[in-house]
């Protein structure tokens, strides 16, 4: 005898259990607060241009005080491609609003990447845009 997928039966899971696992996994991504933001690439110091496009490019969460704000901006990083294709080195060459808003998000997300190997490290930079939708 052939069943359809609708009058298979589903194991019973407490609904309180699938709230916490969806409210942890959508949480597991933000950095909180007490997280130190990444270092500022120093004064006079301008953002780098991307001389090579990632092979892994993760994309930054907005932080949830932007989203209620309706804040916008963006982070420009400078960082080291290492000769394993890794991310090293990040540090922000510019930010908008500058008080921090999307750095440690930028930072995260950044530090996720990952470039073709090289026989040597290189500089490299990134620029990040934020906005609400």
């Amino acid at each position: 005898m052939i069943r359809s997928v609708s009058s298979q039966r589903r194991p019973w899971i407490p609904r309180g259990t699938v709230l916490v696992a969806v409210f942890a996994t959508a949480c597991a991504g933000l950095l909180p607060e007490s997280e130190p933001h990444p270092p500022g690439c120093g004064p006079g110091v301008q953002a780098r241009s991307s001389v090579q496009e990632p092979m892994v490019r993760v994309a930054p969460k907005l932080p949830p005080s932007a989203r209620r704000n309706a804040s916008q901006g963006f982070v420009c990083m400078n960082f080291t491609v290492q000769p394993d294709g890794s991310v090293a080195d990040i540090c922000v060459a510019d930010q908008l609003p500058t008080t921090g808003l999307f750095d440690r998000q930028a930072a995260e997300a950044l530090s996720q990447w990952k470039f073709e190997r090289g026989a040597a490290a290189y500089p490299n930079g990134a620029c990040m845009q934020f906005y609400t939708q």
